[in-house]
């Protein structure tokens, strides 16, 4: 799906050109944005996965993977995922996929637990000098499946002034994590993406 740029022309050889109708439809002002645009994936599950596959097939910028598990047989049921890469790192097995996908979207992967103290200030370091110019990255997405990894971006969230969403029981909610509060306030379609971005 390489293309280097992103272009309105309706052609079977663009694979943006759908996507621009969102632009069309005045859903979004200038989608071509999205390009210079990077967001940060906690947890590359159910969840995680659809939500990395999503943002690669639009044509974000860049992506920043965080998952210390490993691809295993009973990932099987999620497209996302091959038989070959059981027992690769889920980061690095996304990474493949995602490549695979769309070759314009840069992608790094962190195989870590942010719960950590040590891995926890990595993951800050990424939010505030991750972006594709070295600055603060422009979303973090929770896609994780325990309550102790949510816990931590919940505290600490209130450091970061980027906006956050978290995916509790499969879907993806906004949460403003600039002062204390809980994950889960407003539903996030796939739509409300390109507000967070543009």
């Amino acid at each position: 799906m390489a293309t280097g740029r992103i272009s309105a022309e309706v052609r079977d050889d663009n694979p943006y050109s759908r996507l621009m109708a969102l632009q069309k439809m005045g859903v979004v002002n200038e989608y071509e944005k999205i390009l210079d645009k990077t967001a940060l994936i906690v947890g590359v599950g159910g969840v995680g996965s659809v939500t990395a596959e999503m943002l690669t097939r639009c044509g974000i910028g860049k992506l920043i993977l965080i998952d210390y598990d490993t691809v295993e047989l009973a990932n099987m049921n999620r497209l996302f995922y091959q038989p070959s890469q059981c027992g690769m790192k889920k980061v690095n097995a996304a990474v493949e996929t995602l490549t695979n996908i769309n070759s314009d979207v840069e992608l790094e992967p962190l195989h870590m637990n942010i719960t950590t103290v040590d891995n926890f200030d990595i993951l800050l370091n990424k939010i505030t000098n991750g972006s594709k110019t070295g600055g603060q990255i422009d979303l973090v997405l929770c896609c994780v499946d325990n309550f102790e990894a949510r816990l931590a971006l919940n505290q600490h969230g209130r450091w970061w002034s980027v906006a956050v969403a978290c995916g509790p029981h499969g879907k993806c909610q906004l949460a403003e994590l600039l002062s204390s509060c809980s994950c889960g306030q407003l539903d996030l379609s796939f739509s409300f993406f390109f507000f967070l971005f543009l």
